[in-house]
């Protein structure tokens, strides 16, 4: 089969939704020809030998620590390329972006499949964006990414939040709930000598290590971490503990002064950005895996810190679906997400007992590997792209669409025009505060 795949910012990725469309992509490319579509700024050699590459110019989204790019691409291009590579479908991560809603109108006008990813949450953006934190602007943010995922065949939601979320905002097109999923054999617990060394590098010895791993932006809510981590320094000075956080973004410098000023500074390591061939070895050094975000249609680090035989703690936050993957009492805990004195009962509650610590772990383990496996993963995914490339319709665009046409490339450049529009007041807002 003959598939296009679409991720505005791959090779490297940034963000769950680009993480997952490269992992599909790979797998998918060991029996299928796979067409990807992405940024100018994707590098070459990150890229698998037998997929073929498209780029488009693009811009640097705001507040993302210039990670993730969003690509511009006329639908008059992106059909030629449909039609040169005989695309027979289209999965799309984005659709809502510029790129991904380009693919989309053309592959509608080629009649051809589209499986649609929901990747997006209005409050990623919100978190960080004082304009548009009201309710009414975000509703409205909804309103509008759902207009364009209500014309996808079948929308891709990665947990029942996410299915509830969409269809709570107006979603129309059929669900399908398939887990973004993690590679169980790559995603491993190992205590080889590269990881021990690692350990020592990163901790003194006896001590427990409490991990995040993800992006520093508002809505991971990484100050309660560190606030909940100098709680435990001071009121459990016994229990030898340090906290690693890997990852970049907006809020690192907020967050080094945070922990300087708490006076935690010294056990506290920030790693930067881990490439995700060494994710495997950071996993390994940890004891107890803390996500803190406020925002996750599921959560791609828990489900590889799960892998890695890790407890989890996880935020109860409304606005999340990674509280689905505790199991109260079996693989971790929640915590109240507003609350850095909760979180810390919490931890204090899994490392004063190192059975517990073992045994959630294995829970984790045994979760990921019967739940979340990405080879049973890819396997519905599969059958969903076989599915809708068996049932399309036979022959030409119905002719109510072709009338259309016309107003849909108008309404596509309406959005561009807005979405520039959107990104000058966002670089204004960063600026000025």
């Amino acid at each position: 089969m003959n598939i296009c795949i679409v991720s505005e910012t791959a090779f490297p990725a940034y963000g769950g939704g680009c993480v997952q469309a490269e992992r599909v992509c790979r797998l998918l490319a060991k029996k299928h020809r796979i067409v990807f579509l992405t940024s100018k700024k994707s590098r070459e050699e990150l890229v698998p030998r037998n997929v073929k590459l498209y780029k488009f110019r693009s811009i640097t989204a705001p507040l993302t620590s210039k990670s993730f790019n969003i690509p511009f691409a006329l639908i008059k291009q992106v059909k030629s390329i449909l039609r040169e590579e005989n695309v027979q479908l289209t999965h799309i991560f984005m659709p809502t972006l510029p790129l991904g809603l380009a693919v989309l109108l053309a592959a509608k006008q080629l009649n051809i499949p589209v499986l649609s990813g929901y990747n997006l949450q209005i409050e990623n953006i919100s978190k960080n964006v004082p304009l548009i934190k009201q309710k009414r602007i975000i509703n409205a943010l909804y309103k509008g990414m759902n207009y364009v995922l209500n014309k996808s065949d079948v929308v891709h939601c990665p947990s029942r939040f996410a299915e509830k979320l969409y269809r709570s905002t107006g979603g129309e097109s059929r669900v399908v709930v398939i887990s973004n999923g993690v590679d169980t054999s790559f995603f491993k617990k190992k205590n080889n000598k590269s990881v021990r060394a690692l350990r020592k590098k990163l901790s003194k010895p006896a001590e427990k290590i409490l991990l995040f791993v993800g992006r520093l932006m508002r809505e991971k809510n990484v100050g309660v971490l560190i606030r909940a981590f100098a709680i435990l320094q001071r009121e459990h000075p016994e229990l030898r503990t340090r906290l690693i956080i890997s990852g970049k973004g907006g809020q690192e410098r907020n967050l080094r002064k945070l922990a300087e000023k708490l006076g935690v500074n010294k056990k506290v390591v920030f790693t930067g950005y881990v490439e995700e061939k060494h994710l495997p070895s950071i996993y390994s050094v940890a004891d107890v895996f803390i996500l803190p975000s406020l925002v996750e249609l599921q959560s791609i680090v828990t489900l590889e810190a799960m892998a890695s035989s890790l407890p989890i703690i996880i935020a109860d936050s409304p606005t999340s679906a990674a509280p689905e993957l505790v199991r109260k009492g079996r693989n971790g805990y929640l915590f109240r997400h507003d609350s850095p004195e909760d979180l810390a009962r919490k931890i204090v509650l899994l490392i004063k007992d190192e059975e517990k610590i073992i045994r959630f772990g294995k829970n984790s383990r045994r979760i990921a590997e019967q739940e979340h496996d990405i080879r049973e993963v890819i396997k519905k995914i599969s059958r969903v792209h076989k599915e809708l490339v068996e049932h399309r319709k036979p022959g030409k665009p119905v002719r109510k669409y072709q009338k259309k046409q016309k107003n849909n490339k108008n309404n596509y450049t309406t959005r561009l025009s807005l979405l520039l529009l959107l990104r000058k007041r966002i670089l204004t807002s960063s600026s000025s505060s």
